[in-house]
């Protein structure tokens, strides 16, 4: 009899041990961690505890929120890289634009003597042309 009891209340033990725990508690449970883990995201752009939540429930709908939410961080990190090498690019450009334009500027000063002194030489071969006649 003892052992009637006892295995009857091992049976119903293992049973208790059978039970899953509820689908709704588990979403709640995920959709707070999804909160806690973008409102860290929004605070300080980590997305390590979105990668948790993942991690914690591979099945759920906040598995492919939180994704999303990684996907576009990793976006707008790659963005900001660009824009960064963008604005590099456009300091060296605009400081090789400055160059050109004072060597332009050179240019042009030289290209004015030069036709300054061809005119002198033009009045000269007139006024040399004149007094041979």
């Amino acid at each position: 009899m003892r052992y009637l009891i006892l295995v009857s209340l091992c049976v119903a033990l293992s049973a208790c041990s059978m039970i899953t725990i509820p689908q709704t508690i588990t979403q709640h449970q995920a959709q707070g961690q999804f909160i806690e883990a973008l409102d860290e995201f929004s605070e300080t752009n980590r997305v390590a505890l979105l990668k948790q939540l993942q991690l914690e429930y591979p099945d759920g709908i906040w598995y492919t929120r939180a994704e999303t939410i990684i996907l576009y961080a990793q976006e707008l990190e790659n963005r900001k890289r660009q824009v960064e090498n963008l604005r590099e690019e456009k300091l060296e450009l605009q400081q090789h634009q400055r160059h050109l334009e004072d060597g332009l500027s050179q240019l042009q000063a030289e290209n004015q003597e030069l036709s300054e002194k061809i005119e002198q030489l033009k009045s000269v071969l007139i006024d040399v042309e004149q007094r041979k006649q």
